[in-house]
């Protein structure tokens, strides 16, 4: 049996959302990738790129409450291949979002977590 090392509540966020490498040779390239999941300590979302663990990346996400996107800057924690969908599942860790931001993000986790 694992044990749950997580922080925060996972909720479901199955939306698009935009991701740009900071640095690096694809350092204002912006690529969409779909959210699986949200907490307020990260986001899990699946991109047709590899992300290595050791960059950092701009998300913006849209939440219907907010009047403008979400952006965090994030850290790719863990990243696996889907082999059956040519796809990589991200985990990612955020480092830097505003207050703001972070309270939207809290708000929408605490209004779709299951008591």
């Amino acid at each position: 049996m694992s044990v749950e090392r997580r922080k925060f509540n996972r909720v479901p966020f199955e939306k698009p959302i935009r991701v740009k490498a900071i640095g690096g040779a694809q350092g204002s390239r912006y690529g969409d990738a779909l959210a699986r999941d949200i907490s307020e300590g990260g986001i899990r979302f699946f991109h047709d790129h590899f992300i290595a663990t050791t960059s950092r990346v701009l998300l913006e996400m849209t939440f219907p409450e907010a009047d403008k996107p979400v952006v965090a800057v994030a850290k790719p924690v863990w990243v696996r291949e889907l082999s059956n969908r040519s796809q990589f599942e991200v985990g990612n860790a955020f480092l830097e979002i505003a207050d703001e931001d972070k309270q939207v993000i809290r708000s929408f986790v605490q209004r779709k977590r299951i008591p």
